[in-house]
């Protein structure tokens, strides 16, 4: 037969030998790295299946004593047995099998002869990657004349027979008294030595890849290779052997196995390296605690063995010891006497009380470690090997000590105060956990204490030798203390690791900028003082109740010294927020402190009413004054109804929310081509109609009505409507209403013409009275609204017409306001009349815009014609930092071409205008003190209403709000960057009104719809 038909019949023989054995095989095998960890729970909580394990050659081996050398032989016959055996044999001088190597020889005991060897293994078939082998073990095989306890096991007995003196492990597979089938799984016996051995258990040196001869396989298993497991051909191993000389002094014989994990893995592998189920290695650690006196012969103590036994994927169901120091067998249950050790192996903590000892010499410990759930039938059954449970078996030689042993005391302690811990607060300590490790020891004698860490117990800074002392530390920083205790035989102890606590100063705050916020507002806040921290948090207490605290959103720190954060002072749930004054709380990760009585919560000033402007805007002025505006992202429509009226070239006021109503005022043509102001009035959580009111007719001209609501202490409600004259009606009426069904109406007839005088004016509330800016006559009306009675009318001095606006802020009006083509800006008192200043600014024409009154300044916008540019101003309204009461600070040209519509609206340090006219952008602006900044432009479009600001808890920095006028798109930009956070696009197809919020709704009044949106709990 030529080699080549050799070779093809040896893979066909193979391949059919593999798939065969390997049908009761364990299944595909554990990569037992991070991402697939093994079951570390005992074999029992497994199905039970076979081992999978097989003799991939067997030898006799002959060492010459003489030559020192080393010989084997097959023990296999020529003949086809179904054995893959033969193939491994078919060379006298094997070049796949096994050589050795590395030959070293003891004589130092003359009844031994020890030699070290190299075993070396080949593959037998090499290149051939899906018959390479797993879990490869070389074991060698002699007689056993040492009986075990455990299951009557023969193993080799020291000085009498063959013996390993650094073996992996052992192994019962394939022995040659239980192994006895001549099918592939078993013993064949044949060749022409022919010894068997009778030892049932042998030891075993482990092969693979990257595995040293002389390698820890403890170490090379727990060291993370990646190749662990997989046999490389040509790896070496060192055996310790020990051969007692015979009488005739020639030589000595010896069995030597290759037992193999192995199942057939196809071309492309995965060629894991999980095929073996019992342990392959195993780590002993032995706490000295047996002993042998020998001058009176007593003994005691117990066998403390930690044990670590690594199994690839399952681990032992039990553990069972044998030794000359035991009475008996002990057997541990891996529920109560072992815990997940590592990856892929297991510990088990042994502790036995021994036997009384005969003297003082090494005693072997055997570790038999069974699996409940395979057996030795490999899949297998016509084969007759024994019933039991695999198991892996280690011995491990366990040391005795002279004389009884007095365990030294455990120190241990704890820190009996909570945290924080800060300067000049006590704090106790206790090491009564401390206890003496002698059997029946209790006596701790002294504790001795170190609190500096200096390593020194009990000096000046330390505190003796109480067991529970207290320490005032009175430095900052970090300690680290230890404890020192001493038992009744003068054994000491320290602790393990020492106890580490961190001392902190307190917080020191000296100031809170500003010191106080109306309710329903979110307030940005400075906090001024001294060690704070990275973790440092922020509270408002209340000072007359504890339990309501307020604490500080987006806080942050600057070095050690300054605090910026953000007080919700919603008194809605779940902030809940009152009237009254806070103490300032700080709380660093340790330590907190407070600034007493250091904050106070108030309530407006001005009547209480959500939401007031009309179409551009009356008063508008930092925060929006609603606190609970929904998050836009989760705003769904409430309702949507049809808009009265309905057309692309009719103009909607923006709407007044208040007592779950929505006003607004309508009319019949577009805002330069109007006849009839209509007021209407819906249901805000509905979407009913509850009322409209008509006014009388007015000469086509440029009309925006103002509109007014106010509810008086008696909930008496009222809307005011500026036309021909000024009307006003009762707020909560039903159905439709004429002229005549007004309250009351106002006019002054000096007006020059009459019929026009209040059609474009804006209205303000202001200490319940309705402040009117006439549209044709320089003059300010301040007017009862409860029966229309003139308060005061205080002059305008320099005059202005029509689409001016107005903005009261502390009992001052501010007047924008335009005559002649020249815009001035004026302040006057609305109790004494006087006026506070009045300005000159030189442009030529400004359009409905309201001044913006922030504090101590006013932004005004204006549009030149002259120039086609619009400009931001900024106005002084106290003396500040050179600048008198109404002088302008700075001048600012924004890059946007239209008019700007209703005014500045202010948020933080910000300002932002949009503008009536195609292809404008929503402009940000920042006030830098003496000069102004552009911030950013964001969203082309055109935009006929001002533009709104909202913050809420999603979004504490804040969001512009503004809607597109010709395609009823609402937007939502970041006030940081001009970045569209969201938006909403209406089925409306125009809108010239500014969007108005109250609680967690949004209100939009269209050309064609009205829709109220709401934050839907449930979406």
């Amino acid at each position: 037969m030529n080699n080549r038909y050799q070779f093809y019949l040896l893979l066909i023989t193979v391949a059919f030998i593999i798939g065969f054995g390997c049908s009761g095989g364990n299944g595909s095998p554990v990569i037992p790295d991070a991402e697939n960890v093994p079951d570390l729970t005992p074999a029992p909580d497994h199905p039970p299946q076979s081992a999978n394990t097989y003799l991939l050659g067997y030898y006799d081996i002959y060492y010459d004593f003489a030559e020192n050398t080393f010989e084997a032989v097959e023990n296999r016959t020529a003949s086809f047995t179904l054995n893959i055996v033969p193939f491994l044999n078919q060379m006298t001088v094997p070049t796949y099998g096994i050589t050795f190597g590395s030959i070293v020889i003891h004589d130092d005991d003359p009844t031994f002869l020890g030699v070290d060897v190299a075993f070396t293994v080949r593959h037998p078939f090499p290149g051939i990657q899906q018959y390479d082998a797993y879990d490869l073990i070389g074991v060698v095989i002699g007689d056993g004349a040492h009986v075990m306890e455990y299951k009557g096991l023969r193993t080799g007995k020291h000085g009498t027979d063959l013996w390993m003196k650094n073996p992996d492990g052992y192994t019962r597979w394939f022995n040659p008294t239980e192994f006895t089938t001549e099918l592939i799984f078993g013993w064949a016996p044949g060749g022409w030595q022919n010894l068997k051995g009778n030892a049932t258990l042998n030891p075993y040196k482990y092969y693979s890849k990257h595995l040293g001869k002389d390698d820890d396989l403890w170490n090379y298993l727990t060291g993370d290779n990646n190749w662990d497991g997989f046999f490389e051909s040509g790896s070496s191993r060192t055996m310790k052997l020990e051969f007692p000389y015979f009488p005739h002094g020639i030589g000595v014989r010896f069995g030597y196995a290759i037992v193999v994990e192995w199942e057939e893995q196809g071309p492309t592998g995965p060629y894991y390296p999980v095929h073996r189920m019992e342990a392959l290695a195993a780590s002993v650690i032995q706490t000295p605690g047996v002993w042998y006196d020998a001058s009176d012969g007593s003994s005691g103590g117990n066998l403390i063995l930690d044990i670590d036994l690594f199994a690839w994927e399952f681990q032992p169901s039990t553990v069972t010891i044998e030794s000359s120091m035991l009475p008996g067998l002990e057997t541990f249950d891996f529920e109560t006497d072992a815990s997940p050790g590592g990856e892929c192996y297991s510990t088990w903590h042994i502790d036995i009380p021994a036997a009384p000892l005969s003297n003082g010499d090494s005693h072997d410990v055997w570790i038999i470690a069974e699996y409940e759930a395979h057996d030795y039938s490999n899949g297998m059954p016509e084969i007759p090997v024994p019933p039991d449970p695999c198991h892996a078996v280690f011995r491990y030689s366990a040391d005795v000590s002279s004389g009884p042993q007095f365990k030294p005391p455990l120190a241990c302690a704890t820190i009996e105060t909570a945290p924080p811990f800060c300067t000049g607060d006590p704090v106790e300590f206790s090491g009564l956990c401390s206890y003496d490790q002698d059997e029946g020891g209790d006596s701790i004698v002294m504790y001795e204490w170190d609190f500096d860490g200096d390593g020194s117990f009990g000096d000046p800074y330390d505190s003796g030798t109480d067991d529970n002392p207290t320490k005032i530390f009175t430095s900052s920083g970090t300690y680290y203390i230890d404890l020192r205790v001493t038992d009744d035989e003068g054994e000491t102890d320290t602790l393990d690791e020492f106890l580490v606590i961190v001392i902190s100063s307190p917080p020191e705050i000296s100031d809170i900028a500003p010191d106080s916020g109306l309710i329903d507002t979110i307030v940005p806040a400075v906090l001024t003082g001294d060690f704070f921290d990275t973790s440092s948090q922020v509270s408002l207490v209340k000072n007359d109740d504890e339990t309501l605290v307020i604490y500080a959103d987006n806080v942050v720190v600057t070095g050690s010294t300054q605090i910026d954060c953000e007080f919700d002072l919603s008194s809605a749930d779940p902030v809940n927020a009152e009237q009254g004054t806070y103490h300032v709380v700080v709380t660093n990760s340790s330590c907190e402190s407070q600034l007493t009585d250091g904050f106070e919560i108030t309530v407006p000033f001005t009547d209480p009413i959500w939401w007031e402007n009309h179409k551009y805007n009356t008063e508008q002025s930092g925060y929006n004054p609603t606190a609970a505006t929904p998050n836009p992202t989760d705003m769904v429509s409430l309702w949507l109804t049809p808009a009265p009226n309905g057309s692309s070239n009719r103009s909607h006021c923006t709407p007044i929310v208040a007592g779950d109503k929505i006003f607004f005022v309508s009319y019949t043509g577009w805002y330069a081509n109007s006849t009839i102001p209509y007021l209407y009035c819906y249901d805000l959580l509905t979407g009913d109609y509850r009322f409209h009111a008509t006014t009388a007719l007015s000469p086509s001209g440029r009309i925006n009505s103002g509109l007014a609501y106010y509810e008086d202490s008696s909930g008496n409600e009222y809307i005011v409507i500026g036309s021909d004259k000024i009307y006003c009606f009762d707020a909560t009426s039903l159905g439709p209403k004429t002229i005549s069904d007004a309250l009351w109406t106002y006019d002054d007839d000096t007006a020059i013409p009459d019929y026009v005088h209040w059609a474009s004016t804006p209205f303000v509330i202001s200490n319940g009275n309705l402040v009117a800016r006439g549209s044709n006559k320089a003059a300010l009306y301040v007017i009862d609204v409860t029966d229309g009675s003139l308060v005061f009318d205080p002059p305008v001095t320099l005059g202005g017409a029509g689409e001016s606006g107005l903005a009261v802020s502390d009992g001052i009006a501010y007047i924008y306001s335009r005559a002649n083509y020249t815009t001035y800006f004026e302040a006057v008192d609305l109790t004494t009349g006087n006026v506070e200043f009045s300005e000159d600014i030189l442009y030529d024409t400004s359009h409905w815009n309201t001044p913006c009154i922030d504090g101590t300044r006013a932004y005004l916008a204006c549009f030149p014609t002259t120039s086609g540019t619009t400009h931001l101003l900024c106005y002084a309204l106290v003396g500040e930092a050179g600048y008198s009461a109404g002088d302008r600070i700075w001048d600012w040209p924004l890059p946007i071409n239209g008019i700007p519509v209703g005014g500045p609206t202010k948020f933080g340090d910000d300002i932002f205008v949009v503008s009536a006219n195609y292809s404008s952008q929503v402009c940000a602006v920042t006030d830098n003190g003496s000069y102004a900044s552009n911030k950013w432009q964001a969203v082309t479009g055109y935009f006929d209403a001002t533009c709104t600001v909202m913050a809420n808890t999603s979004y504490p920095d804040g969001l512009v709000v503004v809607p597109l006028r010709s395609y009823g798109q609402i937007y939502f930009l970041d006030t940081n960057n001009g970045s569209q956070v969201h938006m909403i696009d209406t089925p409306d197809s125009y809108s010239r009104s500014g969007i108005s919020f109250v609680d967690e709704y949004m209100v939009f009044v269209g050309g064609d719809f009205i829709i109220t949106f709401w934050d839907d709990p449930n979406d």
